[in-house]
This record gives C-alpha cells, sequence and structure tokens, in this order.
C-alpha cells in the first residue's frame, strides 16, 4: 500500500462512516405551514483514473483508451452515448489535450464508460502515466461507495495505451504492458 492510499484510507473511512449531518442552521418554520419538501440533491462523487507505471517507459504517451463499469448508484450526465459533461483531462494529460482533441467519453448500458485521451497540442509531446482523467458522477441517494466497489471497478478496467516510438517501423506502439490502472474515488 502506497503512502497516499495509506493516508487517504483512514479519512475516507471517517467520511463514509459520519455521512452527511442534516438540520441545524436554518430558522424555524412559525407559519404554520408545512414546509416543501424538495427532492435531495444527488451527492457528487469524482473518480480519477490513472495509469501507474510498473517500469521506465521507453517513450512518451500518446493516446490512452480507458473502459470501466461504474458502480451501481453512479451516474454520469450523458447525451446519447456521449458523456455529456463531468469529464476532464487528469493532471499529467491537461497539457497535452485541448480543445481540438478534448477528453471524450462514452457511455452505454449498464453504466459502462470508455474514456478516451489523446495528445492533440502542436508539439506532439505526448504525457507521463499517472492521473489521465476525472469524471464526476452523481451518487443516488441511500447508496454508499465501498473500498470494495473501488477496488472492483478497479479490477476490472481495460486501457489501451500507445506512444509513438521514432525507431519503430510501424507507430503507435502499445504501452500496456508497462503500465497498471489505478482508481482514486473523491466524496
Amino acid at each position: 500500500m502506497t503512502k497516499s492510499t495509506a493516508r487517504l484510507l483512514p479519512m475516507l473511512i471517517m467520511l463514509l462512516s459520519f455521512g452527511c449531518g442534516g438540520g441545524g442552521g436554518s430558522a424555524a418554520n412559525t407559519s404554520g405551514t408545512p414546509a416543501a419538501n424538495t427532492p435531495a440533491t444527488p451527492a457528487k462523487v469524482v473518480i480519477s483514473f490513472s495509469l501507474i507505471s510498473t517500469a521506465k517507459l521507453p517513450f512518451r504517451l500518446n493516446g490512452v483508451q480507458i473502459s470501466a463499469t461504474l458502480p451501481a448508484g453512479l451516474t454520469v450526465t450523458a447525451s446519447g452515448s456521449t458523456i455529456a459533461s463531468g469529464l476532464e483531462a487528469g493532471s499529467v494529460a491537461s497539457s497535452a489535450v485541448n480543445t481540438n482533441f478534448p477528453v471524450f467519453g462514452r457511455y452505454s448500458a449498464p453504466n459502462r464508460v470508455t474514456l478516451v485521451i489523446a495528445d492533440s497540442s502542436n508539439a506532439q509531446t505526448g504525457f507521463g502515466p499517472g492521473e489521465m482523467a476525472r469524471l464526476t458522477c452523481s451518487l443516488a441517494a441511500g447508496i454508499a461507495i465501498s473500498e470494495s466497489d473501488r477496488l472492483t471497478l478497479e479490477n476490472a478496467i481495460t486501457f489501451k495505451a500507445s506512444g509513438w516510438d521514432p525507431t519503430a517501423a510501424t507507430n503507435p506502439v502499445s504501452l500496456n504492458r508497462f503500465l497498471k490502472p489505478r482508481i482514486v474515488i473523491i466524496m
């Protein structure tokens, strides 16, 4: 277990055990009329998708495709099969992604997402391993995401990662053997 995971896990357990408090802070209803019931806004959960290197990469990444099935209770904002909002480049890919080729996401039932990140910068310098994308999801009321859900999601991810090898006869070249997926859920 990495040091950051060891620090994050107790905090995540504490947050999950306390939940969201209620009450307090609002003025009492003195009109004698019942207050209107308003539906609770679903909680937001951010999923950070990363590819961590297991060995030194021989060259930089130029394209990544990550596919995963989200845990039950998580939904994304989609327009047809395209993720409409809540998807952004992760910290290592943000400098290589621009409006000409932004991070792109597809959604299909049941709760399957496919994210594509590619170097669209003019310099075509690529990017290294690390956080590739962040996806903001809505969490249905009464649903909690556990460490078991995170591990199931992380272990079921499929990905394709490639880079441009200046010495290869055919490009792009797969870098999958040098990488493994990592998921962080931010509530």
